[in-house]
């Protein structure tokens, strides 16, 4: 009984993977590289980037005048949105967070002030940004962020 449990699993096993055929990439979702180095002008990326249900990609983008806050739309392709806010003094964190409303947060430090803020960014207007939070090392009410 107990070897033909395990022969009939095994015929059982071998028929599924029959039928279902090679492995193969997902019907559900269409792979594209949003950005890459050096296109675009980028030497390198945060390690947290946050996709939402429109398809949209918002990442931390290094380029060589400092770190920005990017977009990817299947629709318009990539967009800076901080352009203004580029300076070797200012840090992006490494990870952003995007919604279904295409905001995105992330929080970025200024130096050598050593200002903190979260910001929350508008993928319709780029260098349209709120600050949300804002912290001074060493002072109130404030002094990291996360």
């Amino acid at each position: 009984m107990f070897v033909l449990r395990h022969v009939v699993a095994f015929v059982l096993a071998a028929a599924l993977a029959a039928w279902a055929g090679p492995v193969v990439s997902s019907v559900f979702y269409k792979f594209r590289v949003a950005a890459e180095t050096p296109t675009g002008g980028f030497t390198g990326f945060g390690n947290g980037p946050s996709i939402n249900d429109k398809g949209k990609v918002a990442f931390i983008s290094q380029k060589p005048t400092g770190p920005s806050v990017s977009l990817w739309s299947p629709v318009s392709g990539l967009t800076d949105l901080a352009p203004s806010l580029l300076s070797p003094n200012r840090n992006f964190g490494d990870g952003v967070r995007i919604n279904n409303n295409d905001e995105i947060a992330t929080w970025n430090r200024l130096l050598p002030l050593g200002l903190y803020e979260m910001r929350v960014f508008r993928a319709a207007t780029p260098d349209d940004s709120s600050i949300m939070v804002r912290g001074l090392a060493g002072g109130a009410p404030y002094e990291l962020l996360y």
